[in-house]
C-alpha cells in the first residue's frame, strides 16, 4: 500500500527515512515512490507514469524525505528481501 512517514497516523517527529538493504535477491520487491499516492491506496491503481521505481542493490544505503509517497513491489523471489528501515530526527 502507498504511504508515508509524516502520516497523522504515525506519531512524533521524522526528518527522513533510512533503508540499508542487505541482501536484495533478482526478483526482489522494489521500492516505489508515487507521484501524488494517497495513504493506503494500491500503487497497482496509478497510471505507470506516476510511480518511479528506486533500483537497490545489497549495501546500498537509501535515505528519503518522509513525505515522499512509496510502496514497495511485490516480491517474485524464494530469496527473502532483507532490509533495515528507520526513521531519524535531526537534533541540533
Amino acid at each position: 500500500l502507498v504511504h508515508s512517514h509524516k502520516h497523522p497516523d504515525f506519531n512524533g517527529r521524522t526528518d527522513f527515512v533510512a533503508i540499508f538493504y542487505i541482501q536484495i535477491p533478482e526478483n526482489g520487491a522494489q521500492l516505489m515512490f508515487v507521484e501524488n499516492g494517497v495513504f493506503n491506496t494500491k500503487y497497482e491503481d496509478y497510471p505507470p507514469e506516476s510511480i518511479k521505481y528506486i533500483h537497490s542493490e545489497s549495501g546500498d544505503l537509501l535515505i528519503h524525505s518522509p513525505e515522499i509517497p512509496h510502496a514497495v513491489s511485490v516480491h517474485n523471489s524464494d530469496i527473502p528481501r532483507i532490509c533495515v528501515i528507520f526513521e531519524g530526527e535531526f537534533i541540533g
